[in-house]
């Protein structure tokens, strides 16, 4: 058996168009079943830390604010990421990641303040 740590990303992904490449790599079932599964072995017990534990990581929050729930003209949709399609376990998973790309902005603008102000002591 493969391990599936041979395709998921050792880091986040940092750019928009690696994580889309990735996608496409998930055509293949047997792949995407080895992900799944790493997926919840690194999980948490709640659907609600086992999704944002997976997203987390997958995506930066740079990668993270190029896209939303819906989609818009500027941003890509996640509900049709074939991920989305695979992690989605019950209708928590839904609101959580809503949540979870939502506040992405804040997530990066609260890591900057904290960055900045370690440079002030």
């Amino acid at each position: 058996m493969t391990r599936a740590r041979a395709y998921l990303p050792l880091q986040p992904f940092k750019q928009l168009e690696e994580f889309l490449q990735f996608e496409q790599t998930l055509q293949d079932g047997g792949v995407m079943k080895i992900i799944i599964l790493d997926l919840v072995k690194s999980s948490e017990v709640s659907c609600e830390k086992f999704v944002r534990s997976s997203w987390r990581l997958l995506l930066t929050d740079e990668v993270v604010r190029q896209c939303s729930w819906r989609g818009t003209d500027a941003k890509k949709c996640v509900r049709g990421f074939r991920i989305t399609l695979e992690i989605r376990k019950d209708a928590e998973f839904d609101r959580v990641t809503q949540k979870f790309f939502q506040y992405a902005q804040d997530r990066l603008s609260k890591a900057q303040k904290l960055v900045a102000s370690k440079k002030k002591i």
